[in-house]
């Protein structure tokens, strides 16, 4: 179920779209994955997120969409769900 005033479940069309991106871009997926495993927490991790892309992208996506809107913590916290959810005890 979706959230109201949201986009495919997530916050905005921005965050969406980026996560998008770090998912299918296999280099940008790896790089990601480098900086969750260095990261003291979730919120580190979003901060080091927004920082990374921002330098990598500048302000926007490479289809063009703004990075300004983007939900860093909504993000960080799929790839720490995603993350446990590969490294589940069998």
């Amino acid at each position: 179920m979706y959230k109201e005033n949201s986009y495919m479940g997530w916050s905005n069309i921005e965050t969406w779209n980026t996560k998008l991106w770090i998912d299918n871009v296999y280099g940008l997926y790896k790089m990601v994955y480098r900086l969750y495993d260095t990261s003291k927490n979730e919120g580190d991790f979003a901060d080091a997120l927004e920082q990374y892309l921002t330098i990598v992208w500048g302000n926007f996506t490479p289809d063009k969409k703004s990075l300004k809107p983007v939900n860093w913590s909504e993000i960080a916290h799929s790839i720490y769900e995603d993350y446990e959810q590969e490294h589940l005890p069998v």
